[in-house]
């Protein structure tokens, strides 16, 4: 009998190692009750997404590729400063999404810790614990409020400014974007002419990409077509437009191209080879009136801006100011194509499509020839 007993426990217990263990659910689990109501996790200034492992911050001008077989096909550069959130990784290179990689060789990658990426699990409802082992929650240790790279209190107020500003977008307590412009503008005018240094890669230099817009266009096609029904597209390669406030905002480079098509300054290529009903490109010709303010006018070598003067009929001119470089990634200026259009006194109507192709009707102009 006493055989029989210590052979029916050791039964027993092999099939408690064998027997899979059921996971618990994160609405069910102690750990994830510390979360509840939260509704993001931050992680050194910014939000960490679901599925997230990391982000990098570009060091040096790096390019942004994607693969064709085991070639590398370039989209576009990155420049320093800029930084992107990082869902997977391959050999020596790093998936930003849609595709697209970098290598690691000119960029800082970092990683949140266990604990961060299990919060998010948490408040996304995938965190799985396994009983019967109960996880008695502990506090999280209270991250540092500055980087360390964030020392000077110039660089903590400068640093405050930003993320106050960056929690008003992420909370949606803005009235509109020409409102966040300016603020961002603001702040950028404090970067480039401020008499310290910023340290190189701090969450200080990319942090307008943190602007959160409710909605982007990815990879929009802009078509003008003319009175006489020819359509041509934008010679333009374009990556991403923004919505908000239920308007459309394009990159200066790609706004600049634009105002000079409505102001008839532009030259097209006809090519055969492209779609049916679109019989070429078109680009504008000449830029938007530019000039340099400097900082210090009595002095040929101190700092300067950009300053842009859309020139619009009946004294309505918008002048956009860059204190970062000419046609910077940056600058998504608070100008609408409709506002083009009515500011030029153009006839023209635009439309939008499921397909993401961005339509630009010439009511009463005749392509030049």
């Amino acid at each position: 009998m006493k055989k029989f007993s210590v052979f029916v426990l050791s039964i027993i217990l092999l099939l408690g190692l064998i027997l899979p263990v059921t996971p618990v659910n994160a609405a069910s689990s102690p750990y994830c009750d510390q979360y509840k109501g939260v509704k993001k996790i931050w992680w050194n200034g910014m939000d960490l997404r679901s599925g997230q492992i990391g982000r990098l911050i570009v060091l040096k001008n790096t390019p942004l590729y994607k693969f064709s077989g085991t070639a590398k096909v370039i989209a576009r550069y990155l420049k320093p400063g800029e930084f992107y959130r990082i869902y997977a990784f391959k050999p020596g290179s790093l998936s930003v999404g849609g595709g697209l990689f970098v290598d690691r060789d000119y960029v800082k990658y970092e990683t949140p810790s266990k604990n961060k990426i299990d919060a998010v699990k948490c408040i996304n409802g995938t965190y799985l614990e396994s009983p019967p082992v109960v996880v008695v929650p502990t506090p999280t240790p209270k991250e540092p409020k500055y980087p360390v790279d964030i020392k000077t209190p110039e660089l903590k107020d400068l640093y405050d400014k930003v993320m106050n500003l960056n929690t008003k977008v992420s909370s949606g307590k803005y009235k509109t974007y020409s409102e966040l412009f300016d603020e961002y503008q603001e702040i950028d005018k404090i970067i480039m002419s401020a008499p310290y240094n910023i340290p190189s890669g701090s969450i200080l230099i990319p942090f307008y990409n943190v602007m959160d817009f409710k909605y982007r266009v990815r990879n929009p096609k802009i078509i003008v077509t003319f009175s006489n029904n020819e359509k041509f597209i934008l010679d333009t390669f374009l990556s991403t437009i923004r919505f908000t406030d239920n308007k459309y905002y394009f990159q200066f480079n790609y706004l600049e191209q634009i105002y000079k098509i409505l102001s008839d300054s532009y030259y097209i290529n006809y090519n055969s080879n492209y779609p049916a009903g679109i019989l070429g490109n078109i680009h504008g010709n000449g830029a938007v009136p530019t000039q340099k303010v400097f900082l210090n006018p009595s002095d040929i070598n101190s700092k300067y801006y950009f300053e842009y003067t859309f020139q619009f009929k009946d004294n309505k001119d918008k002048k956009i100011v860059s204190y970062r470089d000419r046609y910077s990634d940056y600058l998504y200026p608070p100008i609408t194509i409709e506002e083009l259009i009515d500011g030029l006194g153009v006839k023209a109507e635009v439309t939008v499509s499921d397909t993401n192709i961005f339509e630009i009707k010439l009511l009463d102009k005749l392509p030049n020839k």
